[in-house]
């Protein structure tokens, strides 16, 4: 009597490919791509690093990083009532909503992305001051930034060049301190902005 030995799995049977080999792959692909952008990016970087370290530049950035951490924020908001009262409540609340839904995209994106900050690629940068947490896209910062800057020049247009600069200011910050590449800051401003001028044109 024979017997047909049913522990080996056929070679011809389709191989099931679960979500965690999906998710893998995907990061694969991901991490590729960013290779090959730090790759492009880094000598910028570097290069707006080496311009910065004059103490009075860094002493600058290092202020706009703790300001873009909460406090500039705390300080629209106590303009803006001290100027206009608690009748302009759309704008913050505005604001509010957009950096709310901004983060939710913010902490599903990074974990998968995972980029590592040019600072922890080339440790020969300066590391002055910790990021706030471990990955590098997008920038939180400027998305931050962009989502209540959107919000409260929809209300007040002449706030608008004062946004810029801070941006701008936020975003020359981020390099400096070789805590983003260019692509992280400008995803960033991209998530914050388009979040906030959706909300803007339901509220107003």
């Amino acid at each position: 009597m024979s017997f047909v030995d049913c522990t080996t799995e056929p070679t011809d049977a389709p191989k099931i490919v679960g979500p965690c080999a999906v998710a893998s792959h995907g990061y694969l692909r991901t991490e590729r791509l960013f290779d090959r952008l730090n790759a492009f990016e880094a000598p910028f970087v570097r290069w707006v690093v080496v311009k910065s370290q004059r103490r009075s530049l860094h002493r600058v950035c290092l202020t706009i990083n703790r300001l873009g951490n909460g406090w500039l924020y705390l300080a629209a908001v106590v303009v803006i009532l001290s100027w206009r009262g608690f009748r302009e409540w759309q704008p913050i609340t505005t604001a509010i909503g957009s950096v709310t839904i901004s983060f939710a995209v913010y902490y599903m994106m990074k974990p998968y992305l995972r980029r590592l900050r040019p600072y922890d690629l080339d440790p020969t940068l300066p590391r002055s001051i910790k990021a706030l947490d471990t990955y590098s896209c997008p920038s939180g910062h400027c998305m931050t930034l962009c989502a209540v800057g959107v919000a409260l020049a929809s209300s007040y247009p002449n706030t608008v060049s004062a946004v810029f600069l801070a941006l701008i200011l936020m975003a020359w910050a981020s390099l400096a301190l070789a805590h983003h590449y260019g692509t992280d800051v400008i995803l960033g401003s991209v998530i914050g902005s388009v979040i906030s001028l959706s909300l803007c044109h339901l509220v107003f």
